[in-house]
């Protein structure tokens, strides 16, 4: 899912006798001493072209412009879940096919960090959005127009592919503009637009579903659903090319050293990273796969965790089908748009699990901070997960409880669901802190290792999660999926007491 970004440069003071507001200079010789330097662009204290000194108002916009877009864009995979029989009937094809325009939607979320994340590195995160968004835009108009349902499924995969970037980027965004508690705080809100946007599409699709079809045509589901997607990303393309402002702390420096060396053509400004000498996109590219495969085969603590959030997210994803067998025919008989509206349940879940990660969470654990005097082990993000993990498999019994019988009032299940989703966003969350800790500035590649396997897997879920619940029926099916998070909830335990150990014999884990 999402990447975390390495640690930008952080703001040095000007030094005696400097004037410039916009710079501040240091010279690094050879024996390690400093002196004055005009030529080396750094930002200076308090700076306004640092993204850490923007006004409160700027930051909050800006993470909420990212965040909404990346809501937007996980949205319609769901969306377009609960009308793809439209296209199946107008198509002529089955339901399995018609499912791959959800499958190679998400599975190429996966590959996305691994993409774009070194681009945004390369050009910086406006031009990569922007680009993005219009990808994705222009992908879905394709996929609107389409006449086949080949083409529907190849516009869809290219369009995860090209047009995640603000899923990608989301927290580095974060940790480039804010400082402290604040950082897990950007970061918290992102991470729910991310997860809120799948358990909201179903309350657009089957809307769509249920209404479509009497108003225009048996077949304008799948296609309003499209056109949805073209008004909202042509809205963020056009913000990010216009009034989306620049947060890479190394492209905004970049861009005024160039600017510098227009103005002085015989005065050699450069950055810290011009000096040291650039680095090709095809080598930050061969860089973040090859360290991503790495540590996803030699890092117990990223494989056992990619396992859990393969578990967790499939079950979300089992909800989109479950929801059917439970509230739709031969259940409580809803209508599709009311089947969809059973999601919010989930919804308000999420939207507890961030007030708590903002409250509750967050004031334990400054509290453990000063009580270590600042010296905190990763393994101390794991104790809520342990919580978490039980929250997780006891809301998916009592869903399995209260869908024994269909004399079982419908509100059971949707609380029980409800109850679900605040373990597994709280539970991400928890884990993806959990990873940045642990790994440091590699915790890019940590992420983009874990993200890559969980969309891949998770994206499957719908192919076969029907014929599971009508097969095995709904209580049943639900008790075996409860089940294996009870067995995946021995992870937290393990990483707690043998955290230590573990990065300790890891090449790419903070010691100590």
């Amino acid at each position: 899912m999402q990447r975390a970004a390495p640690a930008p440069a952080t703001p040095t003071p000007l030094p005696a006798g400097a004037t410039s507001s916009s710079a501040s200079f240091v010279k690094e010789k050879e024996d390690g001493g400093s002196e004055e330097d005009p030529y080396l662009v750094r930002f200076a204290a308090g700076d306004l072209a640092n993204p850490r000194n923007w006004p409160t108002w700027k930051k909050v916009l800006t993470i909420g412009c990212i965040s909404t877009n990346a809501f937007i864009i996980s949205l319609m995979a769901s969306a377009y879940l609960f009308v793809s029989e439209t296209a199946k009937v107008q198509f002529d094809s089955t339901t399995n096919v018609a499912t791959l325009g959800f499958v190679l939607y998400v599975m190429m979320w996966g590959a996305s960090g691994l993409l774009l994340s070194p681009l945004s590195d390369q050009y910086g995160r406006k031009y990569v959005l922007s680009g993005s968004s219009l990808l994705w835009t222009l992908f879905h108009v394709s996929a609107a127009r389409a006449a086949n349902m080949q083409t529907l499924l190849v516009c869809r995969a290219l369009a995860g592919l090209t047009g995640s970037a603000s899923m990608v980027l989301g927290a580095s965004v974060s940790v480039e503009m804010f400082t402290g508690i604040n950082v897990a705080r950007g970061s918290t809100l992102f991470m729910l637009n991310v997860f809120l946007g799948p358990v909201l599409g179903p309350c657009v699709g089957g809307i769509i579903a249920s209404f479509a079809k009497p108003i225009i045509s048996d077949d304008a589901g799948w296609r309003i659903v499209f056109y949805i997607a073209i008004v909202a990303g042509t809205i963020f393309t056009v913000i990010y090319f216009t009034i989306y402002p620049e947060s890479h702390h190394a492209t905004i420096l970049r861009q005024r050293a160039r600017q510098l060396r227009q103005q002085h053509s015989d005065k050699p400004y450069a950055t810290e990273i011009e000096r040291q000498g650039s680095i090709t996109l095809v080598r930050k590219l061969a860089a973040v796969i090859t360290t991503a495969a790495t540590m996803l085969v030699s890092e117990p603590v990223i494989l056992f965790i990619a396992l859990w959030q393969v578990v967790i997210t499939g079950v979300v994803y089992s909800f989109f089908d479950s929801a059917v067998v439970v509230y739709g025919p031969g259940g409580h008989n809803f209508a599709p748009w009311q089947i969809g509206l059973t999601f919010l349940g989930m919804g308000v879940g999420m939207l507890l699990a961030s007030c708590t990660c903002l409250t509750l969470e967050l004031m334990w654990y400054v509290k453990q901070t000063v009580k270590r005097q600042g010296s905190l082990p990763p393994e101390l993000r794991i104790p809520p997960a342990i919580i978490y993990s039980c929250i997780c498999f006891c809301g998916l019994f009592t869903f399995a409880g209260t869908t024994s019988s269909n004399k079982i009032h419908w509100s059971g299940p949707v609380i029980a669901s409800g109850i679900f989703a605040f373990g597994f966003l709280n539970l991400i969350n928890s884990t993806f802190l959990y990873l940045v800790d642990t790994f440091g500035i590699r915790s890019g590649s940590a992420v983009a290792a874990v993200g890559l396997v969980r969309c891949v897997a998770t994206s499957a879920f719908p192919l076969f999660s029907t014929q599971f619940y009508r097969n095995v029926g709904p209580q049943n099916a639900t008790i075996i999926l409860a089940c294996v998070c009870v067995a995946m909830t021995a992870i937290p335990p393990i990483a707690y007491k043998y955290g230590v150990v573990l990065r300790g014999m890891s090449k790419y884990a903070i010691k100590g």
